[in-house]
């Protein structure tokens, strides 16, 4: 089944429209040109003209704004424009109509009319084109009722039985061509309604028919956390829609070309379409698979089988695994006889093409009975939503469905009919009794041991946070404060396999770096300083006092240290792409990063420095940033790493000396390398090195030209100076790229490379001249270090697509099989084999125009192409010709006698003899010996994309001869494609398909007998043989009779199918498919998981004592992440296996092998071993025998089809905890029991656990009550410093009422000091508030993750007895609101310094949206929250309300409405809806306020209609802006920044999120001039709700307090 193939028409590249009209309505008369588009009004879609892929004709479209190249509608998909003149014009009289501009014909017409009409995009999609008078949603004509091939959420799918219009799916053409496929997907409303794909008017798929709560038997139709699907069914309409489970889902549902049928959801942080189901599961999906009354059960094998009481109609033919000649009856029905039925449980109901369906008859009863009286009935069910259904005639496309499906009674004779024996249930009571005793002591076992461990960790945890003096303390703690959590030795040492050599991933001046797993499950990263490093020591230190101060997606995360006696030891999290200079410098791996990748780590980058630079409350100079310091997340997010040789910077320092210069050459700057100058403009140098690397896939160390003596910075100048700057752009890139984006790159890195520092730009200009597409950027001048000597390194890479059908030929035959030197094949003659089964010729495939040589079956129709000569080198016309060389080879040529192709043998040959023999064979012989059976040369031994009997895959060691399948690229193009066919080698042979590089399906190991999972049942259709020996490793088969034909096909999608030629329908028939499912892709569930097909739709299961990695993933049916251990193995405490049965072996990855050992020998060997994860047999010929241990993750393990038995089957045996394996035990049961024993042995078992369970927890908490005197809770957050209560008490002088300085909702803030004389502000909580709790424990875990600049900083953190408070940094200028709202304060804030503080909340706010390594909404910023500090630099503060967001959550809801009225967005406000757009909205706000000196809440005009922000527009709008201006501001200020910093303001607080820019956008704004910013609309809450007129009083009303409604969260 080619369950794979939407990753075709997902990623379909485009050519779209560029200029938007910046509307999403065309009126009459209005045009709509190929270069402009309409954008809906969410900006989700856009509706344009676009060319498919490898396409120049132009098409009207409707696609997503933010997802490139994914088309889901087409207008004129039967009537292309082959120009760029083609318009979209709206009729005054409502018909839209396409047409060519230059000739004014029309191509394509809606056929639609309406009053006032109006053409309309929604934000769903939908193009509607409506009444513009009409607010109603009544449409007169929609794009939703014309579907192409994808239906998007609010599309219907079926009938609307009043008009009698079907809606329904229909393919496109090719990638290529968006007209009208061959395949449809409907709903068949006949009989029980059903949804049915066909081919043409041939069923190629059906549903089975709907039964009120599902379709045929499979799961129910029921939502999940991505979708809610729907299906109507009433006397009017009947359809299928579905809507997403959340808003900010993007979901599709599309046939492809192939007649695939996917479900596909966006992936926004990998930025590619999952596929989350196909309809197409596998072979007995496949409409009619086993013909009439056969049933197919992918269970069992051959997967068609005819139910009890039939036969098969055509023996030979079922051999042949041919099966759609289906069954008949042994006994024929004869109304006569006595006849009775024959249940059948479990399937997918019959086709309804002829039944009868009675929805009054609702009992079993009465349906059998109806069905006895009718001598045609052949079978009945009865379903939830038509009552009696029965049968006539033949039953076609029945299939069994596991754990589901329905109930079918067929009818038979009297005589077929068979006796059920019941199964005799023998349950032993001792044995059950023991199972439960056993269950009841481990359980108390587990318990004590529990509990004996928490304490002894405890105990240890003390001892490495007061170490005692035997131990050394550490240097770190001698000299610095660690801020950093601890990781005893014990617990690394675990994590790492005792820093075994399998887990070093790396090394440097540091020491080695180790791979381990914690026993959570997380993976990390352990830098070791080695003892031997000379300056590891320093580097240590430095590292722990920089990064535990550091918190940024794009710096990579320190999770704690680890200091006993002579190891020191970081914890990073593990990056599991590692570094960046394995993709941008790897031959194999380069191809990986395309250019959106590329630039998304450069700007990434450029964050993480812009953080270190500027937002980090320390400055940071990295010193040693290079590719390989730069590491990659699983997303290939950059991760700035190794900080061992930063340094900080205070106050205003801007530049240091050092005479100890270390780094790496190739990356220091001029200044720093030569007189030891370092600066923020050295990190910048090293930057703009970076970004020539990543766009070249050039070292710049080691670079080597023929030309010149430059390196990669003098080549990118002398390129740039050349205008040929785009030449250095890396060639492994996919096309297209955009080169505006690439020169600008390149442009901003050579001006970071500059050789004097004053002329390279900080950090934050380059990322604006990244991010800015218009604005104009300086030349750059010659780069510092451009010349180099040094070694040249190169990067290459194999790339290739995707096969076909060929063309009929006119031609002439020779009538011979051999060619000899005097003889030659013109193109139009052909040679045919001896017994006319091939012929070889020349052909053109598919609708290509070249020519090529190749062979094919002779008698079969349409053209079956086999091998091809010149794949990779087509003839331009047909005046190629076959002959024998001078040299004695097989040479095409063309017609100017150019070599073409040859056999190109090195072998010398007297006589040669070209022959092409029966079997397909194409061989190259040495006529003078007379030996015909030795070959000089063959064409079985270099194989295109066909396997034939007798051909051969796999290696000759002697030889090193390779022989594997290439897939065709197209079905135009027969050159190789990017999937291939194989044996792969590594440990055991295995079958393999590869993409590239990549396994996309592997067959198992071989076993001795079969490949491990595959059964190799006998047939009498073919023969399989593999060989395995010391000089070759192959795999062939042969056929069963002469007179099949059968052949092995590798397509161009990567699917492998076995066809059986059938001479009565004249068909191909697929006996056989490598991917047959989706558990047959490669690791699709992700290491350490089990892929079950028939556990659709949750295919995928974790091991048992394991744990899904990502449980949201999970649940999202994105299981690519795989699963985790729940308890760690621990080499001390005797681990034990869990046996899985006849499972697919895991893929060899890192593995051990010892043939000769047994199966006992093997688990001691794996046990001895601390890294050994899993074991199994080797080999099962001739008895099991052989070890095989894993190491690592156990990837693509699946449940087999079809069951291996005997002494064939190899089990699998994972290790795990021996806690794990008795909970386990403990868990298991026998299936057959008697009631009434197992519930009391249950009832009494259950209520000593229960009570075990009881007196444990009673004892914990009567432990945890007593806390220890004069400590705080340390369970708080392990992130956040804890402080004593008595150092709070006398901090704050007893928290004396001189002290108090402010309270909230939360409770009073008091002014401390602290022993040493840091000064303090505490934020008590108070006993009597009711929301504080919520709000306490939300900051806490919130403000310990954060780390910015303009952040206020939390010291710490205070929790004993009924005490909770948090202990920040004191702010001597106490809040904003202070200084604004106070006409005398406000005079000491001019203009730069009002600037100063937009700016910094500007960047705090964006931090905590982008930068930060979680996303928080902040949802009460507000004046009063925004705190001064001594330099009047602005701090975000009180973060009780704020929210974290997830993954790619973009918005949430919420029924507590909590926050100050004034700055609370619309949408928040009225329906507690928040996201990101609502702190732009208090942004906005905050902004007005500023720049004006009134509050927003009351604020009051003589004409009292509009609040502060309708004033503010109205100003705006009438030209009068500076109006606002706060009369206390003295003339200082510049009005262009004023009129700027309104006008942002405004855009933040429009009333549509959709209208807001982001926070980025704004500082993009903010800090650019030269852009030109969108006109703001109407703000939200554009006057003021609280009174219809104003007051004197009004003007001088209080800010308003934070509120929160007194519902639970």
């Amino acid at each position: 089944m080619k369950l794979f193939l939407s990753i075709f028409f997902c990623f379909i590249s485009v050519s779209f429209s560029k200029t938007s009209l910046g509307l999403d309505t065309l009126a009459p008369n209005q045009n709509l040109r190929d270069n402009q588009t309409l954008v809906s009004t969410g900006e989700a879609f856009i509706l344009g003209f676009f060319s498919p892929w490898n396409s120049s004709n132009r098409y009207v479209g409707i696609w997503y704004k933010n997802i490139q190249q994914t088309v889901v509608w087409v207008a004129n998909k039967n009537s292309p424009i082959t120009d760029s003149s083609g318009v979209l014009t709206l009729t005054p009289t409502g018909n839209i109509v396409i047409a060519n501009n230059q000739s004014g014909i029309a191509i394509w017409s809606s056929n639609s009319s309406a009053n006032n009409p109006v053409l309309q995009l929604l934000n769903t999609g939908n193009l509607v084109l409506k009444d513009s008078n009409d607010e109603s949603y009544a449409y007169s004509w929609q794009s939703f009722d014309d579907p192409c091939d994808t239906l998007l959420p609010g599309m219907k799918l079926g009938w609307n039985l009043m008009t009698k219009q079907n809606w329904f799916l229909t393919s496109w053409k090719s990638l290529q061509d968006p007209s009208t496929g061959d395949f449809t997907y409907k709903v068949d409303p006949r009989g029980l309604p059903q949804l049915v794909l066909r081919k043409g008017t041939e069923i190629e798929f059906r549903s089975g028919p709907w039964d009120g709560i599902r379709f045929g038997g499979g799961p129910q139709l029921e939502g999940t956390p991505v979708l809610n699907p729907i299906f109507v069914y009433n006397t009017s309409y009947i359809y299928y829609t579905f809507e997403n489970s959340d808003s900010s889902i993007i979901l599709r549902f599309v046939v492809n070309q192939s007649g695939s049928i996917d479900f596909l959801k966006w992936n926004l942080q990998r930025g590619e379409w999952l596929n989350i189901y196909t309809m197409q599961i596998d072979d007995c999906d496949k409409y009619g698979h086993c013909g009439p009354n056969g049933i197919c059960d992918m269970n069992k094998s051959p997967v068609c089988q005819c139910p009890t009481g039939f036969t098969p109609k055509t023996k030979e033919d079922w051999n042949l695994m041919e099966w759609s000649g289906g069954c008949i009856r042994k006994m024929p029905l004869n109304c006569s006889t006595k006849v009775g039925f024959r249940k059948f449980s479990g399937l997918k109901l019959p086709d309804t093409s002829e039944l009868f369906v009675n929805s009054t008859m609702m009992s079993l009863e009465e349906c059998k009975a109806a069905c006895l009286r009718n001598c045609s009935c052949t079978a009945y069910a009865k379903t939830e939503a038509s009552g009696c259904v029965a049968w006539f005639g033949n039953l076609l496309d029945i299939r069994v469905h596991n754990g589901v499906g329905e109930d079918l009674y067929i009818r038979m004779a009297a005589s077929e009919l068979e006796s059920k024996n019941k199964d005799q249930r023998t349950v032993v009571i001792i044995s059950v009794s023991v199972v439960f005793g056993v269950l009841l002591l481990v359980s108390i076992s587990w318990l004590l041991i529990w509990e004996r461990t928490f304490h002894r960790s405890k105990a240890q945890r003390q001892r490495i946070n007061t170490p005692n003096q035997d131990d050394k303390p550490s240097v770190v703690e001698e000299e610095e404060d660690l801020e950093l959590p601890l990781f005893d030795t014990y617990t690394i040492a675990t994590a790492t396999n005792n820093f075994s050599f399998t887990n070093k991933i790396g090394e440097g001046g540091f020491g080695p770096v180790y791979k381990g797993e914690l026993p959570s499950g997380e993976q990390i990263a352990v830098k070791r300083l080695s003892r031997y490093s000379g300056q590891g020591l320093k580097e240590f230190k430095n590292e722990v006092i920089l990064i535990a101060k550091l918190q940024h997606r794009n710096l990579v995360k320190l999770l704690g240290c680890c200091i006993h006696a002579e190891d020191r030891m970081l914890i990073y999290e593990f990056m599991s792409n590692r570094s960046l200079e394995l993709y941008i410098f790897n031959q194999t791996r380069g191809t990986a990063l395309d250019w959106q990748k590329r630039f998304d780590i450069i700007v990434g980058i450029a964050r993480g420095l812009l953080y270190l630079h500027r937002d980090s409350r320390l400055r940071i100079i990295h010193r040693d940033l290079k590719t390989s310091n730069i590491l990659l997340d699983s997303e290939m997010n950059p991760k700035i790493s190794d900080f061992g040789l930063a340094r900080t910077f205070g106050g205003d320092q801007t530049e240091a000396n050092t005479s100890r210069i270390i780094g790496t050459y190739g990356y220091m700057s001029p200044e720093y390398a030569i007189d030891g100058l370092f600066s923020l403009k050295s990190d910048v140098f090293s930057f703009g090195v970076l970004v020539l690397e990543i766009v070249s896939g050039k070292k710049n160390r080691g670079f080597y030209h023929p030309d010149h003596d430059f390196n990669l910075l003098g080549h990118a100048w002398k390129l740039w100076n050349e205008n040929r700057a785009i030449e250095l752009m890396d060639a492994l890139m996919e096309k297209p790229i955009p080169a505006s984006e690439v020169l600008r790159c390149i442009q901003v890195s050579l001006l970071c490379v500059q050789q004097h520092p004053e002329d390279r730009p900080p950090i934050a200009s380059v990322l604006l001249m990244l991010d800015s597409e218009n604005s104009s950027l300086p030349q750059p001048k010659q780069p510092g270090f451009y010349t180099e000597r040094s070694i040249t390194e190169t990067d290459s890479s194999s790339s290739g697509k995707t096969p076909y059908t060929a063309t009929e030929l006119t031609i002439t035959m020779l009538q011979v099989d051999t060619i000899t030197p005097n003889q030659s094949v013109v193109d139009g003659q052909e040679l045919v084999s001896s017994g006319e089964s091939f012929v070889l010729g020349f052909f053109s495939p598919g609708d290509s125009k070249k020519r090529y040589l190749g062979i094919w079956f002779k008698n079969i129709s349409p053209l079956t192409i086999v091998w091809v000569a010149n794949r990779e080198n087509p003839l331009n016309d047909s005046y190629g010709h076959l002959s024998i060389g001078a040299d004695g080879n097989i040479v095409l040529r063309d017609g100017a006698e150019n070599i073409i192709w040859s056999s190109k043998s090195s072998r010398a040959i007297k006589v040669s003899i070209a022959k092409l023999l029966d079997s397909g064979n194409l061989v190259l012989m040495d006529g003078s010996d007379g030996n015909t059976d030795s070959y000089i040369w063959q064409s079985f031994e270099n194989p295109a994309d066909t396997l034939l009997p007798g051909m051969k895959l796999g290696w000759d060691v002697k030889t090193g001869l390779h022989l594997f399948l290439t897939s065709w690229k197209s079905a135009d193009d027969p050159s190789p494609g990017n999937f291939s066919y194989g044996i792969g080698l590594g440990g055991l042979p295995q079958i393999v398909i590869l993409e590239g590089s990549l396994i996309k399906f592997r067959s198992g190991i071989w076993n001795g007998v079969h490949f491990n999972s595959q059964n190799w049942n006998p047939s009498t259709a073919f023969k399989a043989n593999f060989i395995v020996n010391i000089d070759r490793v192959s795999y062939m088969y042969e056929n069963g009779k002469s007179t099949t034909i059968t052949r092995l096909l590798l397509d161009q999608n990567g699917f492998v199918q076995r066809y059986v030629w059938n001479d009565q329908t004249h068909r191909w028939y697929a006996t056989y498919e490598a991917r047959k499912d989706l558990c047959d892709n490669y690791g699709f569930c992700g290491p350490n998981s089990i892929c079950k097909i028939n556990g659709m739709p949750s295919l995928c299961e974790c091991i048992t004592g394991f744990i899904p990695t990502s449980q949201q993933d999970w649940d999202a049916f994105n299981w690519a992440s795989g699963c985790i251990r729940k308890t760690q193995l621990n080499c001390t405490e005797g681990d034990r296996f869990l046996e899985l049965k006849g499972v697919k072996l895991p893929n060899l990855l890192q593995f051990w092998i010892n043939k000769n050992m047994n199966l006992n020998e093997c688990e001691v060997e794996c046990l001895r071993n601390c890294s050994c994860a899993a074991y199994a047999n080797s080999n099962v010929s001739g008895g099991a025998h052989g070890c095989l241990l894993w190491f690592g993750d156990l990837v693509d393990i699946r449940i087999p089809i079809n069951e291996v038995g005997g002494n064939e089957i190899q089990n699998l045996f994972v290790r795990l905890a021996a806690s794990e394996i008795e909970s386990i035990a403990g868990r298991r049961s026998e299936k057959r029991k008697l009631f009434i024993m197992v519930l009391m042995i249950s009832v009494g078992s259950g209520i000593l656990l229960l009570g075990s369970i009881i007196c444990f927890v009673i004892k914990k908490e009567k432990n945890q009550e007593t806390p220890l005197a004069g400590s705080c809770n340390q369970t708080v957050n392990p992130e956040l410093p804890l402080f004593d209560l008595v150092t709070v008490i006398a901090a704050t002088d007893n928290f004396s009422s001189e002290n108090k300085i402010g309270e909230g909702g939360f409770g009073p803030v008091y002014k401390g000091k602290l022993a040493e004389g840091q000064e303090i502000a505490v934020k008590r909580l108070s006993k009597t508030s009711k929301q504080g709790t919520s709000e306490f424990k939300n900051e806490v875990i919130l403000v310990a993750k954060l780390q910015h600049r303009n952040l206020v900083r939390v010291l710490g953190g205070c929790i004993q007895g009924e005490e909770r408070m948090l202990i920040y940094e004191y702010m001597s200028n106490k809040s904003l609101d202070h200084f604004i709202f106070d006409p005398r304060q406000s005079k000491f804030l001019n203009w730069r310094k009002r600037l100063k503080i937009i700016m910094g909340i500007a960047r705090g706010l964006l931090y905590l949206h982008q930068d930060s390594r979680v996303t928080i909404i902040h949802r009460d910023l507000k004046t009063s929250n925004i705190l001064l500090d001594s330099e009047m630099n602005p701090k975000i503060a009180d973060f009780g309300m704020a929210h974290i967001f997830v993954g790619d959550q973009s918005e949430a809801k919420t029924k507590q409405i909590a926050g100050t009225y004034g700055y609370m967005s619309p949408e928040y406000a009225i329906n507690g809806c928040f996201s990101m757009k609502s702190d732009v909205f208090s942004f906005g706000v905050i902004v007005i306020e500023i720049l004006s000196g009134l509050k927003i809440r009351k604020f009051c005009h003589p004409d009292c209609h509009h609040n502060l922000l309708g004033h503010a527009w109205i100003l705006w709008k009438d030209g009068r802006p500076l109006e606002l201006m706060d009369v206390n501001l003295d003339t200082s200020f510049v009005s262009s920044e004023l009129l700027r910093c309104m006008q942002v303001g405004l855009l933040c607080v429009q009333k549509a999120p959709v209208d807001r820019p982001t926070m980025s956008s704004v500082i993009f704004m903010l800090g650019n001039e030269g852009v030109t910013l969108p006109h703001p609309k109407e703000p939200g809450f554009f006057t003021e709700e609280s009174s219809n007129h104003c007051t004197v009083e009004a003007h001088c009303c209080s800010n308003a307090v934070t509120f929160t409604s007194m519902e639970a969260r």
